[in-house]
């Protein structure tokens, strides 16, 4: 269950890069460039920005459930 959510939020983070591209690129082509340049810039810098740390605490909890593996391993040979 955790996997699909991780999965599905994984999926809304690239949409959001797609979503900031068009309404960007439907912004500059209708004539208005700054605000089709200012939607791009600060779309992506704020996108980046959600999913990096998405990212990274998704990668965290990957790491996190490894760890506990290889330590009940080491546990259990003991």
């Amino acid at each position: 269950m955790k996997n699909n959510i991780i999965a599905t939020v994984d999926f809304c983070m690239y949409g959001m890069f797609v979503i900031v591209a068009l309404v960007g690129g439907i912004t500059l082509t209708t004539g208005n460039v700054v605000h089709g340049v200012i939607i791009l810039v600060a779309g992506w810098i704020i996108s980046c920005l959600i999913s990096g740390v998405w990212f990274t605490l998704s990668k965290m909890v990957d790491n996190t459930e490894q760890t506990n593996i290889l330590l009940k391993k080491l546990l259990v040979k003991e």
